[in-house]
């Protein structure tokens, strides 16, 4: 099984088959459009591709689409030089270790062609234990709750505790 990125590759009718589910929905920071229109869908895959504040991928699990992860720069104001990680994988998919090798490999890779970077920070819901336990083992520690969301926790990895 081998986990791979592509930018920002999505159909229409794989992306919102995945995504058009509210227990996908259920740890994202969004209110699930419910259902998801493939008008929705559509602004959703343009959204991804047209702004230069994000980088967004699919993750492909042995040829498939099977979610998305996003890089997102400007998310501290006091610290200019953090970006954030985040990521959602369809629930078919659920339960395989896609979240914890996708973190992994994003994480990697994001300090490699960001050597600007001194951190990455990743936003979990205090409920989301499969999240959680995949940032922890890439190395991110918890840093307490967010202060923008409540029941969502913020967690931090820093580029001197990565050795890259």
């Amino acid at each position: 099984t081998s986990i791979e990125l592509w930018s920002a590759y999505f159909d229409l009718e794989t992306y919102k088959a995945l995504l058009d589910d509210p227990e996908v929905w259920h740890f994202m920071p969004e209110d699930y459009p419910n259902p998801l229109s493939e008008d929705m869908a559509m602004a959703l895959i343009e959204l991804s591709n047209a702004s230069n504040h994000h980088q967004v991928y699919a993750i492909m699990r042995d040829g498939d689409v099977v979610g998305q992860v996003r890089l997102e720069y400007d998310v501290e104001q006091d610290n200019p030089s953090s970006a954030e990680i985040s990521f959602w994988i369809g629930r078919p998919y659920w339960g395989k270790g896609i979240g914890r090798d996708v973190v992994k490999l994003f994480t990697t890779g994001s300090l490699r062609d960001n050597p600007w970077l001194t951190s990455l920070i990743a936003r979990v819901h205090d409920e989301n234990a499969k999240s959680m336990t995949a940032l922890r083992n890439a190395g991110y520690v918890v840093e307490g709750t967010d202060p923008k969301r409540a029941n969502w926790l913020k967690l931090r990895l820093n580029r001197d505790d990565t050795g890259l």
